[in-house]
């Protein structure tokens, strides 16, 4: 179905739209602002642009610790908010597969990998053999 990586990067940020709200609201528009800068360099540094990766350690290095800890936490946050929402996207395109009679097996699904064995004419005795073990 089309759309459905499309809502778990709407889901991813929507929940970091709520927690940069929430950084403003807590911790004060410098944080934000160091978190955002932040984020905005690493993924320029990872796309290969390495001045912007050293911009990136440089402006981690110079900060004290005081200061880096609110901008370390912001990211826990936020790996924990994406991986709730992938979890709870699992769970949204499980359902859906769940929904729709016609639909072949989910991919990555014990159903799906057992259609793959099978149709490659490994017996299901073994299957159940090699599966018991």
């Amino acid at each position: 179905m089309p759309g459905r990586e499309q809502r778990l990067s709407e889901d991813i940020h929507l929940l970091g739209d709520l927690l940069g709200e929430t950084l403003r609201s807590r911790e004060g528009a410098g944080v934000f602002e160091m978190v955002e800068r932040v984020r905005a360099l690493a993924k320029s540094g990872r796309a290969g642009n390495d001045s912007d990766f050293a911009e990136l350690a440089g402006l981690l290095a110079s900060r004290p610790t005081h200061e880096a800890l609110p901008v370390a936490r912001a990211f826990a946050h936020f790996l924990n908010l994406a991986n709730i929402a992938e979890q709870h996207h699992r769970v949204r395109r499980r359902h859906e597969y769940e929904r729709d009679a016609a639909a072949p097996p989910q991919p990555g699904s014990f159903a799906a990998v057992f259609a793959s064995l099978l149709a490659r004419d490994i017996p299901a005795e073994r299957l159940a053999a090699t599966i018991s073990k």
